[in-house]
């Protein structure tokens, strides 16, 4: 199985994500929405991800601009946005949930994040909306391989082994053909 990591945001890691088993690593522009004036920086061609704090202006451009990628859990109460996976859904944008958020996280704070992001898979995986977990690692302690990853995301999500390569190898895959 060909595992995809569509987020490494340190170029220096690319031998070592090879190495752990990724058969290709690719980077994201990352886009922080501050204001509509910020949609302009997005072309449909490229690898995007959008992030904001401000859920509303995600669901604008996700509406207007067709991001590829859009990371929710900078948005406060994302676990409880049906719009926001609504508006996802009908433009085909997949979420984008970066292992190294978790691990940035401390204390009490990186429990709550693992419940809160629990709770928005259970609802994208019931409407059905993408997603796809990826490493967006900036250091090597950030950096996991597939292997890591799907034990990661079956044991603190509760995905299915399956469910967990999928989302790794067939659904970034996907969207890579997509963008050509």
């Amino acid at each position: 199985m060909d595992f995809i990591d569509l987020n490494l945001q340190n170029d220096t890691l690319v031998t070592q994500a090879l190495k752990l088993g990724f058969s290709k690593v690719k980077k994201a522009k990352i886009i922080q929405l501050n204001s509509a004036k910020d949609f302009n920086l997005i072309n449909s061609k490229e690898l995007i991800t959008i992030e904001s704090t401000n859920a509303q202006l995600l669901r604008d451009c996700i509406r207007q601009k067709k991001p590829v990628l859009c990371n929710p859990l900078l948005t406060p109460n994302f676990y409880k946005d049906i719009g926001l996976i609504r508006e996802a859904l009908a433009q085909e944008t997949v979420f984008e949930i970066p292992i190294s958020q978790f691990l940035k996280t401390n204390f009490v704070f990186r429990a709550k994040l693992i419940n809160q992001t629990r709770n928005f898979i259970s609802k994208c995986l019931k409407l059905k909306a993408k997603f796809v977990f990826t490493s967006r690692a900036a250091d090597l302690h950030e950096l996991k391989s597939p292997q890591e990853i799907i034990a990661l995301t079956t044991t603190l999500f509760g995905l299915t082994k399956p469910q967990s390569e999928f989302i790794i190898s067939e659904r970034p895959k996907k969207m890579l053909e997509y963008l050509r």
